[in-house]
C-alpha cells in the first residue's frame, strides 16, 4: 500500500493498522506517518517504510527507509507483537 503524508492520522489508528494486515499486505510505503499509527503498524506486523526523498514518490527509482528500533525489528521478524511477547515470556520461564 502506498499512502501520502501523515498517513494514519485520526481517531481510528488501530483499525487503520489492522486493515492492511487483514488484506494480506505486509508493507506500507508513505511520505510520512502519524507517530502512533506507525507504532501500531509494527505491533500488527506491517512494515512501515517511507521515502528517503519525497520527490521519489513521483515515479523516480524508489529509495526507502525504515526507522525501526532493535526491539521493533525483532517484533517484525516474529510477525507481530504477540508472538514476540510469547517468546520473551517463554525464554524467562
Amino acid at each position: 500500500m502506498v499512502g501520502g503524508t501523515d498517513y494514519g492520522q485520526g481517531s481510528s489508528r488501530e483499525r487503520v493498522a489492522l486493515a492492511p494486515r487483514f488484506l494480506g499486505l505486509s508493507v506500507v510505503i508513505v511520505n510520512s506517518f502519524a507517530r502512533i499509527h506507525w507504532q501500531n503498524l509494527v505491533t500488527f506486523g506491517v512494515l512501515p517504510l517511507d521515502f528517503i526523498d519525497d520527490a521519489e514518490a513521483d515515479g523516480k527509482p524508489l529509495r526507502l527507509q525504515h526507522r525501526l528500533s532493535r526491539r521493533q525489528r525483532e517484533v517484525m521478524l516474529e510477525g507481530r507483537l504477540i508472538p514476540w511477547l510469547r517468546g520473551r515470556l517463554r525464554d524467562q520461564a
